[in-house]
């Protein structure tokens, strides 16, 4: 068991720090296989959905509620992406 969950670790950031270095979609969920659920608190948000924000805050005339909301969901999984990287115990007990 230890030897699957240091393997699953590995990959996991390895995955992690390859999404960053590709320029990946910043907002997308990250699972343990193709169909698996996502790994808790890294939820989807498309590009679809960023968007339609966008555009509502546009139609409004206020863009910075959108812009507000825009830097905290990059700063959200910067953080959420380094600790990943960084995994605490309490992380690798909540995977």
């Amino acid at each position: 068991m230890f030897i699957a969950n240091f393997c699953f670790r590995n990959t996991l950031i390895s995955e992690v720090t390859e999404w960053e270095s590709n320029n990946m979609w910043p907002f997308s969920c990250v699972g343990f296989e193709k169909d698996s659920p996502c790994i808790p608190e890294f939820t989807d948000h498309s590009p679809e959905e960023l968007r339609t924000a966008a555009y509502e805050a546009m139609q409004s005339g206020n863009m910075q509620p959108y812009i507000q909301q825009a830097e905290t969901l990059i700063n959200e999984y910067k953080q959420k992406r380094s600790q990943v990287k960084n995994m605490t115990m309490t992380l690798k007990q909540k995977l």
